[in-house]
């Protein structure tokens, strides 16, 4: 498990000095927005990875499960032949609805899923239905999956992963023509670009609605963060400052908090930049449901948005508490399990790596395969290499 990846959280300011993380266990690859850790080192944004000349991650990453409201979620699964990974679908039931035919796959999101065909290393992007056939046809070198009827997409000339990148429909029209080095999903009617060294954000119109001269993160809440060589501010979507901060940086707020850091100890702060919960920390991660992980040099702890301590553990968190469970690793020992708000194990630890659960189902590993298991423990899917 990489606990620096996060994928289960939006982020973590940390520095690491007491609070270990469970070690690093990769695959390499991945299509984009796996988040990252915010440490001293590194406030800027990390541009999308480039998968060309690579196969898909098989992380969490591209097997979170579908969250749509069309109909039962569906998971990503893969399987193995002569060495490369085949990316299908199956249901809750663990019965496989799209067999595994793809070079790479994303989760399901608005009725399409972005998975990549083609041969290896020169991977092609498009989009499927729910039964598996092609809808928008592999044709974009990079892509990300649907958000607010939008896709982002690079094009690129056969044979090469260098393009620029603009968006597409649902029905693959090109709507705002490719001619940005790096974009993100739309957020609130808001997509952010990168473009040379420049960061900014560009409308449905394909109008860039706020310069290309500061690093953002996305909007939330009709906010975003502004990062400067010397502030960090709140702006709003005209681009405007509405809130200076006096913090050597902050995140996006969840649950109406965002995680912040100012002389090496972290803590969180509301909409109106006030310090909502003392900066007095090693690590926090970003809220979940009301509660988040924080580590106060000698052990980590569950708090509530008053601060509230709910729960101690002598466990190395590797994701936030989703559906009553969360992943952990015991110090000093490989394998991973989930404990529940009391603190004890509900699932044994047994495995090499594991996620949080989403829509009833968490995806798990083990010497030599992986998996989906219930909140039992018991397996509705499985696969040995």
């Amino acid at each position: 498990m990489n606990f620096f990846k996060l994928i289960f959280f939006s982020s973590v300011i940390l520095i690491l000095v007491g609070c270990t993380p469970p070690p690093s266990d990769e695959t390499p690859g991945s299509n984009e927005n796996g988040a990252t850790a915010l440490t001293e080192s590194d406030d800027r944004p990390e541009q999308p990875a480039d998968i060309s000349g690579s196969q898909a991650d098989t992380s969490m990453q591209v097997e979170e499960p579908d969250e749509d409201t069309e109909g039962d979620p569906l998971f990503v699964i893969h399987t193995m032949e002569d060495s490369i990974y085949y990316f299908g679908f199956m249901n809750r039931s663990g019965d496989v609805v799209i067999e595994p035919q793809f070079l790479a796959a994303e989760p399901f999101s608005e009725g399409l899923a972005l998975v990549a065909a083609g041969e290896l290393p020169d991977l092609r992007w498009g989009y499927i239905d729910r039964s598996g056939q092609f809808v928008i046809e592999p044709v974009y070198c990079e892509a990300g999956s649907i958000k607010e009827d939008l896709a982002w997409v690079r094009v690129c000339p056969e044979g090469s992963s260098e393009g620029l990148c603009g968006f597409i429909d649902k029905e693959g029209n090109m709507v705002i023509q490719p001619q940005w080095t790096y974009i993100r999903d739309f957020s609130e009617g808001l997509a952010f670009l990168w473009h040379e060294e420049y960061f900014g954000f560009v409308n449905k119109a394909g109008e860039v609605v706020i310069p290309l001269v500061y690093e953002y993160g996305d909007f939330i809440d009709g906010l975003a963060v502004s990062l400067n060589p010397d502030e960090v501010n709140y702006i709003d979507k005209n681009g405007d400052v509405v809130l200076e901060l006096d913090f050597d940086r902050i995140r996006h707020h969840t649950d109406g908090l965002s995680p912040a850091m100012k002389d090496g100890l972290a803590g969180f702060i509301d909409k109106s930049g006030d310090i909502a919960i003392p900066l007095i920390y090693q690590a926090v991660t970003d809220f979940v449901d009301g509660i988040t992980w924080v580590c106060d040099f000698e052990k980590w702890m569950v708090i509530d948005t008053e601060g509230n301590v709910l729960l101690e553990t002598e466990y190395l968190p590797a994701g936030p508490f989703s559906e009553g469970l969360a992943p952990v690793q015991i110090p000093e020992v490989d394998f991973l399990g989930y404990i529940d708000m009391t603190g004890e194990f509900a699932i044994e630890a047994i495995f090499t790596d594991a996620e949080p659960f989403q829509n009833g189902l968490a995806l798990v590993r083990f010497e030599g395969g992986y998996g989906y298991i219930d909140p039992s423990g018991e397996y509705v899917w499985k696969y040995v290499y």
